[in-house]
Formats: C-alpha cells, structure tokens, sequence
C-alpha cells in the first residue's frame, strides 16, 4: 500500500500559501487566493531570465512550482516589461472572472 503523507504534506503546504493570499485579500475563497497565486507566478516566471526563473522555482514548495511552471513555455528573451502598472495590468487581465478583484490586494505586502 502506498503511502500518502508526502502527498498530504505537499498539499497542504500549498493549501496554506492559497490560504495566505486569500485571507491577506481578505477574500472568502479558496479559488480567489489559487488564482491571484498563480496569476503573481506566472507574471514573475515570464519576467525573469530562464536561470533566475528555475533558481527561484527552487526555492518554492513543490506543488506551487508546479503551479508557477503550469503552461509555460520558456521564451528566449524574457518579457521586458518592468514597471509596476504593466505587472498589475497582466495580473488583472488573469483575474476577469472575479471583476471584483483589485490587483493591487495581490500585493499582500502592504
């Protein structure tokens, strides 16, 4: 029989960084905090060089690297896109489904 605490373990090491972007937004669901999560990745991901951009994986617990590789097909020159208000206008086209949602509330440092 398999064992399956590493798995568990995994997943709610995820459960907890969704969990922490919800409730910094100050949103009620689970599904909001996924895809601010994976909206902040995927910008990140697209605007770093191909090495910093696996380094930095490393760095993430596995299955939120598995959430910032999601689709990804490494471009030769990253994005050259820098400025704040071309990051948050990428994380607010990601996040149409939920209108509701300010990008800026992604920045759950403030």
């Amino acid at each position: 029989m398999a064992d399956y605490g590493i798995l568990n373990k995994h997943a709610q090491n995820a459960l907890e960084w969704i969990n922490e972007v919800r409730d910094r937004g100050r949103f009620q669901d689970q599904e909001v905090g996924l895809a601010i999560l994976r909206a902040v990745l995927h910008q990140l991901r697209d605007n770093l060089p191909l090495i910093e951009a696996i380094h930095f994986s490393a760095q993430l617990p596995v299955f939120v690297r598995g959430i910032f590789f999601e689709g990804w097909k490494p471009p030769r020159i990253p994005s050259k896109q820098r400025k704040a208000e071309s990051f948050l206008e990428y994380v607010r086209r990601k996040l149409l489904p939920w209108n509701e949602i300010e990008p800026e509330k992604a920045d759950w440092q403030h």
